[in-house]
């Protein structure tokens, strides 16, 4: 049904300026249904420069051909598309029209509208956004194959930049329909990606009531404009696919497919991965709370596997610390300190090589583990053994690094049980990878805060009740600071976590909810968007 110049009028956004005046290259649409087109500069999509790109007459443009309209079709390609689509049952295309195309700069007229739009999501919540590349393409009076008295004018835009004091680069998509007359019988809207056709990636836009009101909603707060915003490449939103076996989630933390695009045009160059981030106030070890997977060929096993585990995240104000302090003779046959100064980096990557090892002898997990500090040793060390202060100390250097356990394994782990497993395993083997461990110099502290602890038992029978709780409480929720009035609740960190907020203090049970700055929130309502995830972890 052909709209009448009333209801266009109340149902248009305003487009950004466009036309050959105002510096775009045109192409008018011909029978062939898509058109390679080399451009007059350098355009950015998603990180890739690319001085060629694919229109096709149904709105979108793609680094390569497209066989039809279908997302699942999309091979070794990428596609941005804002209404990719066919009307009828031969599937026909528009084949009348012109589509304006052009690197918007910072002194163009329509960059500032770009920007008020982008500032407008909820990704950026009223923060100032730097774009540092824009590319806009305006498909201009898109005649309907069916009725070519109906047109439509809607625009493409694609950007980078970056969001408030952020370093991390954004990828922006705008849609914007700003003259409706027709709709195809169906249409794709987003970004789609895939390599092999096991490969694929896609963020399909999501519209609250479909195609059939699609000028008149928005996502911004104007009609007929929509954003996607994406971080550090395309978050797979809507489908992701690899050759690796379906990944695992991990504990306590949130996971996206992803897809790098690394500069490439070549989709054989893309890294398909899983972005794991521990939720607020959870790390994997110290200072590290995000992590990520890479689906990797493996030859030795002629398979498909992911470069790393999903990740156990623990809440660092609920474990156990342990400082350890090994001292290491020889380094690859050679004195430990000449070792060190002659191999530099390479002396570091054979120490950190031995102590992962170690760790794994001793049956604790990596990511449990903390930066390793290499250093000479010093006879005058207080924590030396007697028998090592009879000894020549040097050419010898001191490893120190610091394990975190979490509270759950509190009556099984003790400094004593450490220290006695690290003994164990050098004196049986000896050499551990390139290092040659004194097992008469190991120390091991353990640094746990007494106020997380000092809660538990039962310090009063009258209040004690007559059955233990079901799951042994670790923990006290509020216990550190210590002069917080809330300190002292006990809760097991098997199955609840601690959300502090000042005075007050709230178990809550993290399978379910997170604790974003001091209040607790569902799980559901922290994952509604980058932003809100990135605003809990400030």
């Amino acid at each position: 049904m052909k709209l009448t110049p009333v209801l266009l009028a109340s149902a248009q956004a305003a487009s950004y300026i466009h036309g050959k005046s105002n510096g775009d290259s045109v192409h008018a649409l011909d029978g062939n249904g898509q058109t390679k087109i080399p451009l007059a500069s350098n355009a950015d999509i998603f990180g890739v420069s690319t001085d060629i790109l694919w229109f096709q007459n149904n709105g979108a443009i793609s680094f390569e051909s497209t066989t039809d309209s279908s997302p699942d079709s999309v091979a070794r390609n990428l596609v941005v598309a804002s209404l990719w689509g066919t009307s009828g049952s031969d599937a026909l295309s528009p084949s009348a029209g012109k589509i304006f195309y052009r690197n918007v700069a910072s002194s163009d007229a329509a960059f500032a509208d770009i920007k008020a739009d982008i500032e407008a999501s909820t990704e950026a919540n009223g923060e100032s956004v730097n774009l540092q590349d824009v590319f806009l393409v305006t498909y201009k009076n898109i005649a309907n194959p069916a009725d070519s008295s109906q047109l439509n004018t809607y625009q493409t835009v694609v950007a980078t930049g970056l969001i408030g004091s952020s370093a991390s680069t954004k990828h922006f998509v705008l849609h914007n329909f700003a003259t409706m007359a027709w709709k195809p019988d169906f249409a794709n809207i987003g970004v789609f990606a895939a390599n092999e056709e096991a490969e694929q990636c896609q963020s399909k836009l999501s519209l609250p009531s479909g195609l059939a009101n699609l000028e008149n909603d928005s996502n911004i707060g104007e009609n007929g404009k929509y954003i996607q915003v994406h971080s550090q490449g395309l978050e797979c939103t809507t489908k992701f696919e690899t050759l690796c076996p379906v990944h695992q989630e991990g504990s306590r933390a949130t996971s996206s497919g992803m897809l790098a695009f690394k500069g490439f045009r070549d989709s054989a160059e893309w890294d398909f991965y899983v972005s794991y981030e521990c939720d607020p106030q959870f790390e994997i070890s110290s200072g590290i709370e995000v992590l990520s997977s890479v689906c990797r060929y493996d030859p030795d096993y002629y398979d498909s596997r992911w470069s790393a585990e999903a990740p156990t995240c623990t809440n660092s104000e609920t474990v156990k610390t342990f400082d350890i302090k090994i001292v290491i003779d020889k380094i690859a046959d050679k004195p430990a300190e000449e070792a060190s100064q002659e191999r530099g980096d390479g002396a570091n990557i054979l120490v950190e090589t031995g102590l992962s090892e170690l760790i794994e002898y001793i049956g604790i997990e990596s990511s449990q583990v903390s930066d390793i500090n290499i250093r000479p040793f010093n006879p005058n060390e207080e924590w030396k053994s007697d028998e090592r202060a009879e000894v020549d100390a040097s050419g010898s250097v001191i490893v120190e690094f610091t394990i975190q356990l979490p509270l759950a394994v509190k009556d099984k782990v003790t400094q004593e049980d450490i220290k006695d497993n690290i003994i164990n395993v050098v004196s049986e083997l000896g050499v551990i990878g390139e290092l040659e461990i004194n097992e008469e110099n190991i120390q091991v502290v353990e640094k746990t805060p007494q106020c997380l602890v000092d809660c538990l038992g039962c310090r009063d029978k009258k209040n004690c009740g007559t059955k233990p709780p079901p799951i042994p409480y670790d923990a006290c929720c509020g216990g550190c600071p210590e002069d917080n009035p809330a300190r002292g609740k006990p809760y097991s960190t098997l199955v609840k976590s601690c959300c502090v907020d000042g005075w007050n203090a709230e178990i809550y049970d993290h399978d379910t909810h997170v604790c974003c700055n001091g209040k607790v929130m569902s799980k559901e309502d922290y994952n509604v968007s980058f932003f809100m995830r990135s605003q809990c972890r400030e």
